[in-house]
């Protein structure tokens, strides 16, 4: 699908501008599935549906362990800061490449 995608985008007329920064989702997906890095390197965009589903089962599994426990440590904080960092690194090239496809 995310072939797909920037199918469609480029059909839409943004040209060779690209609505993503392939380094910066790989580091998000990777900062949470650490496993996935190498797999994510190897293969690029291709395979993010595969780590999409994980994030997806690692978060019911965190929400579903929050409802247990009530504090979180040290550790899932950083982890949460970080991948805030990311997701805001993704979100101002994704504006970036709204504005340029704008213009």
């Amino acid at each position: 699908m995310y072939g797909v995608m920037q199918w469609h985008v480029l059909k839409g007329g943004l040209g060779n501008t690209d609505f993503g920064n392939h380094d910066v989702i790989s580091k998000l997906i990777a900062a949470v599935l650490p496993h996935y890095a190498e797999h994510l390197e190897k293969n690029g965009p291709s395979v993010y549906h595969h780590a999409f589903e994980a994030l997806e089962n690692k978060l019911i599994a965190e929400l579903q362990s929050m409802l247990v426990h009530s504090e979180l440590d040290k550790t899932a904080l950083e982890q949460a800061a970080q991948l805030i960092q990311y997701a805001q690194e993704l979100q101002a090239v994704t504006d970036n490449v709204e504005k340029t496809a704008a213009s």
